[in-house]
């Protein structure tokens, strides 16, 4: 085993970004495992280790090293910027090492022996490396801050992952072009004039808002300017707004329960958060809808929401959003006229209603609380409970096909802060009075604290 050592005399700008200077492997012998390095750029000083052959030697092996300056670049090479050497090990594990540019050979036998004399002066530019072609680089970094809600900024046109931070190199004075794409979160719409620039803290005013939207549907902020050394971090602000996606349902309201179900014209509209469609309209229209009078019933119409499931529904509730008896389907239901004595009356059938009875609050110390759903007209019921909001991995619900459900708040917001709260959901499907199989459901809020710290609540 040998050791060399070579000392590296470095001249030129100093890299801005990383080392003077860089080793190349030729032939992979480190990779190989028979040469290791190892280098210091803070004293120049290179040690190269040649090991023994580990197997039944093959012969003669050679490793061609290279120094190479940072500024060197292997498709227009420029000779002062590189130096190198060989080693040479023979199959009784001696080696030589020859400085290839100057062709002196120095023998080494033993690992004591450090061969000094080999030492190439290397990345010792005949010119001066300060020229137009190795002009020192600069990395520019572009910041944005966005004040607009529900909307994320991106640094791509498209796909990937929200990120408000560019980073452009080149030389001083150099031009760089390039851009932000603002989306809307879901739910919601954004477009260029709702977009504003409120600072940009490059040179000169070359900034702007695309007045199209590009092909993703993003908004895009623009901006141009050159390097400037002395202003490397940059930021634009803009700030503006966004618009909430909505659909509109067609709704007749009425004060006579009887007639609501032979309702086909409406005579007012709710309109309501696309978010909040599909499954989660019928508890959004009854925490939401207005009523006309101290209370009312409700038939959906239609809506304009697309696959629009609740067409000929209808609910009842006073103007607190409280129902009486849960939706309906007036699908399902039959009005019938009899006689009697000679006369003629008209009787109703009872639509299938449920309600929900129980706590509105739930206490951590209390534990938790049972619910039960009250269903009329309906026979050979089941049930099925649920639990909706964004607090609703807050409660746990247990007992979900049970006409009681039982309800427990299991987070730490205090009471004196105001809790938080949930929907709690039933669906009841059964049999009614015609022998149809119909479902029905009701809601009902209910609010959750952590009262430990009060000693507990009543």
């Amino acid at each position: 085993m040998g050791q060399y050592t070579k000392n590296v005399q470095f001249n030129g700008d100093p890299n801005p970004n990383g080392d003077n200077y860089f080793w190349e492997d030729v032939n992979g012998a480190i990779t190989a495992g028979w040469v290791t390095l190892n280098d210091n750029q803070n004293t120049g000083q290179a040690v190269f280790t040649i090991n023994p052959w580990t197997n039944n030697p093959a012969g003669t092996r050679t490793a061609t090293f290279e120094v190479r300056h940072w500024q060197y670049d292997p498709q227009n090479p420029i000779g002062s910027l590189v130096d190198s050497f060989l080693i040479t090990q023979y199959a009784d594990s001696s080696a030589t090492v020859t400085t290839q540019a100057t062709a002196a050979t120095t023998q080494a036998t033993n690992a004591t022996t450090q061969a000094t004399n080999a030492t190439t002066q290397a990345t010792n530019p005949t010119t001066p490396a300060t020229n137009a072609t190795t002009q020192p680089t600069y990395t520019v970094t572009i910041g944005a801050n966005s004040s607009i809600a529900n909307a994320s900024v991106y640094n791509v046109a498209s796909g990937g992952s929200p990120n408000n931070t560019l980073t452009r190199t080149g030389v001083a004075n150099s031009s760089f072009a390039d851009a932000f794409y603002i989306e809307a979160n879901s739910g919601y719409n954004i477009s260029p004039s709702q977009v504003t620039i409120t600072s940009w803290g490059g040179g000169g005013t070359n900034y702007y808002v695309d007045p199209n939207v590009n092909s993703a549907g993003r908004v895009v902020v623009g901006f141009s300017d050159q390097i400037d050394p002395n202003n490397l971090s940059i930021e634009i602000a803009f700030t503006g707004s966004v618009s909430q996606l909505t659909y509109t349902a067609q709704v007749h309201e009425s004060d006579t329960e009887s007639t609501i179900c032979n309702q086909t014209t409406a005579n007012n509209t709710f309109t309501y958060p696309q978010g909040e469609g599909g499954a989660n309209f019928q508890n959004y229209f009854l925490n939401n809808y207005s009523v006309s009078g101290n209370s009312g019933f409700m038939k959906i119409i239609s809506s304009n929401e697309p696959n629009f499931a609740w067409t000929g529904w209808s609910i009842g509730m006073n103007d607190d959003n409280e129902s009486s008896g849960g939706w309906i389907n007036c699908a399902n239901q039959t009005t019938t006229s009899s006689g009697s004595g000679g006369g003629s009356g008209s009787t109703t059938t009872l639509p299938p209603s449920v309600n929900i009875s129980g706590e509105e609050w739930i206490y951590t110390m209390g534990g938790s609380e049972d619910y039960t759903a009250t269903v009329s007209n309906l026979t050979n019921v089941t049930y099925s409970w649920s639990k909706t909001g964004i607090n609703a991995n807050k409660f746990l619900l247990t007992n979900e096909t049970s006409q009681v459900c039982t309800l427990e708040y299991i987070w730490t917001s205090p009471c004196d802060g105001g809790g938080q709260n949930v929907t709690l959901n039933v669906a009841v499907t059964g049999t009614n009075s015609q022998g149809q199989t119909v479902t029905v459901g009701d809601t009902k809020n209910v609010n959750g604290c952590d009262d430990s710290g009060e000693g507990g609540s009543s």
